[in-house]
Order: C-alpha cells, then structure tokens, then sequence
C-alpha cells in the first residue's frame, strides 16, 4: 500500500541509473488534458483507448469495454480527491483481505499521527483507510490524495497484455524495467488482496490475463512521470482487478495508498 523499492534497470551485468534529468524533461514534453469526471474527457479517453486496443484480439468486448473504464477510475482516484472516486477503483469488488502483518506494521505508523482522532475504530481497515484519505491525506499532504492533475492521454498504451500461465504473475517492476526506457520505478505494493486472487484463477481456469497500462501524468506543483497500473481479469466478477501500481522512476517522496 504504502512500501515504495527502487529497482534500477540492468544495463549488461550492472545496474545503472539512466539521467533522471533527461527523462523528466522528456516526461515534461507531452501534451497534458486536465483530468476531469466529464463526458468530453472520457470521449477523448475513450478514443485513446480505443486506438490502443485496436490491434488487441485477445480480449472481448467486454473486457475492452471495462479496461477502458477502469483507467478513468484510476486517473480519477488521484484527481478529485473524492473518497468515493478512490473506492470505486480500489474496490471494484468487495470480497477481500487485507495482509494482516502489512495492516499491523501500517497501524503502528499512523496511530502516532497528531491528525487522527483516538476514537478511530483500528478493527476495521476500510475505516481506516477512508480516515486516512479524507482527514490525513488532505491536511498532510504525504499521501496523493489529489495530485494528479493531468495526464498525456496520447502516452496512454498497453505495456503488457498477455495470458499468463506461470503459478505466478510476474513482478510488476521487473516487467517494466524488461521493456521500457525509464531508467528504474517505484512499486507501491497493495496491502489488500482480493477474492479470487490471481492464484485462484489460475488454479481454476490454468491461466489469467494480465494487463500493464501506462501514462505519463502531471502533478499539481508541474512534476511529470509515467505510471503503471497492472490489473489481472475476473472472469466471475467480470471485472479487473488492479493488483499493482509503479511509477517510473522521479525523486519525489510521495506515498500512494493502494
């Protein structure tokens, strides 16, 4: 939710660093849209979706159809700063659990938050986190709650699509730093996990699908950096579930909740 690892990309046998100053001003370079909840920037977001999904003949229209929603929730969950606009993406199905040392280790951390209220029920995690978004979040500003405010809806692509057969999904920083130029990332690892898990279908259908998308957004104070948001599909939800979030590699110390 809130552990951020910076991987380095390998170059040969060694891992070097490419220039950050070199990538921010690539990122800096697009043509930014102001997120908005409005139907002209889901057209437009659409569109882009559309175009990227073209050539894509694994998934069914419904599939194609979901994805292209569930990338406006995510963009939104970090826009409006709207507990509600967090939760449709966080939680688009509500069977789950959180990781019960993650949820201890992060309880442990905030209860010495000046912020928070002493009568905040710590049983409950949902609570938590909606506290933590509408009081701690907003008046802290450690958290992005609001911060993205654009996105370069033309760096919007598929970076992985794929059936996935493996026990297991690979990692979504390794995956990135395999195919693309951004010189390292920062993985914001989730504490909540849901039912099923990516390991439930895969042990009940022999393989899920897995998505990587990517977008290069701007932050509030004008910093730019593409993020990826890995999703795997559920066929008995019919939905996608978002499983993963990195962010290409920039030397600000924001954390995410996820």
């Amino acid at each position: 939710m809130i552990v951020a690892v910076i991987h380095a990309k390998k170059q040969g046998v060694t891992y070097k660093m490419a220039d950050p100053a070199g990538l921010k001003r690539k990122w800096n370079a697009e043509t930014f849209n102001t997120i908005e909840d409005t139907t002209a920037f889901k057209n437009e977001l659409n569109a882009r979706m559309s175009e990227v999904l073209s050539n894509v003949t694994l998934l069914t229209k419904e599939q194609n159809d979901n994805l292209k929603q569930s990338i406006h929730l995510f963009l939104l969950a970090y826009h409006t700063g709207n507990y509600d606009d967090y939760e449709r993406f966080r939680f688009p199905i509500s069977e789950g659990h959180f990781d019960t040392n993650r949820a201890a280790e992060f309880l442990a951390k905030i209860k010495t938050i000046p912020q928070f209220c002493a009568d905040l029920n710590t049983n409950d995690m949902r609570a938590v986190v909606k506290k933590i978004w509408e009081t701690y979040g907003v008046m802290g500003r450690v958290y992005c709650i609001s911060c993205w405010k654009d996105v370069a809806v033309s760096s919007i692509k598929l970076a992985q699509i794929a059936p996935v057969s493996d026990k297991k999904i690979p990692n979504i920083a390794q995956s990135i730093l395999d195919n693309e130029n951004i010189g390292g990332s920062v993985t914001i690892h989730p504490f909540f996990y849901f039912s099923p898990s990516e390991a439930d279908i895969l042990r009940n259908n022999k393989t899920v699908i897995v998505a990587i998308v990517t977008a290069i957004v701007k932050e509030d104070g004008g910093i730019s950096y593409p993020v990826y948001i890995q999703y795997y599909w559920s066929d008995q939800n019919h939905s996608w579930l978002p499983r993963d979030i990195a962010l290409g590699y920039w030397n600000e110390k924001q954390l995410f909740l996820f």
